[in-house]
């Protein structure tokens, strides 16, 4: 008899203990329910609400008084986490900051266009019809004969990444760039750099009416610009752009490389 007694205890305690455990179980997955349909809500919503892609970026236009057009400088931001933000060879449009040589104002950053907008009209074009990035850009920042009665040089000069020199796939300015001179209504755009190089610097000689610009080239084909290369510089004749020339060649190079040397 005592033995049946007990055994109708453990038995009711393991039943109870059973049945409470399933409750406990069921219990845990209707929260569980809950919660993985709330969040999933909550992250669908994110999801939907997320833009997608590249959004245009404009800076504060640029008025030059001896030309019929406004300049408009155009960059892009990528929105993370969308397609445009990985595998493309284009890069993202940044903040820049203003410099100055001589009597020209100019921006360093890194843009993906210019819009020239007549001042005239409605009409417009862009400066670049592929793509690229401008990395530096100068304009006449006074009016003709305004400041110490210097001449003005009536160009337009242009820092132009357009090949991925880097390898990484990207192009910005760790790349080279291109230097170029137009008009002041942003056509006829004339080369004046060698390749392989990067605009350093450059100022004017309002005398002999030329641009004197500082590169860095490549000279460790290390496809990096950095203080390991060597710089040149190369003077520009306002009148003949294409007629560049580098002041110091490479006997003068070697010659200063062996006095150093001794």
């Amino acid at each position: 008899m005592k033995l049946d007694a007990y055994n109708k205890i453990i038995w009711a305690v393991i039943g109870t203990g059973a049945i409470l455990g399933f409750i406990l179980v069921i219990a845990l997955s209707l929260a569980g329910i809950f919660y993985s349909q709330t969040k999933g809500v909550r992250v669908e919503q994110a999801r939907s609400l997320k833009p997608q892609g590249k959004v245009l970026v404009y800076y504060d236009p640029i008025n030059l008084t001896q030309s019929p057009y406004t300049m408009i400088p155009v960059g892009f931001k990528v929105v993370p986490g969308s397609e445009a933000a990985t595998g493309d060879r284009y890069n993202i449009g940044m903040a820049c900051k203003r410099c100055i040589s001589g009597s020209y104002s100019g921006y360093r950053g890194e843009f993906n266009n210019i819009v020239f907008r007549s001042k005239t009209d409605n009409s417009s074009f862009l400066l670049l019809d592929k793509k690229g990035v401008i990395t530096s850009f100068y304009y006449p920042s006074h009016e003709q004969g305004e400041k110490d009665n210097k001449k003005d040089f009536n160009f337009l000069l242009f820092s132009i990444v357009e090949d991925d020199t880097s390898g990484d796939g990207v192009l910005n300015d760790r790349d080279a760039d291109t230097v170029y001179l137009s008009n002041l209504s942003g056509k006829n755009l004339i080369k004046i750099s060698p390749a392989n190089t990067k605009l350093v610097d450059w100022n004017i000689d309002y005398d002999s009416q030329k641009a004197y610009l500082t590169l860095r080239r490549d000279s460790n084909n290390d496809k990096k610009f950095n203080d390991h290369d060597e710089m040149d510089i190369i003077a520009v004749d306002a009148a003949n752009p294409q007629g560049a020339v580098t002041l110091v060649d490479e006997k003068t190079k070697a010659a200063i490389k062996a006095i150093l040397n001794k």
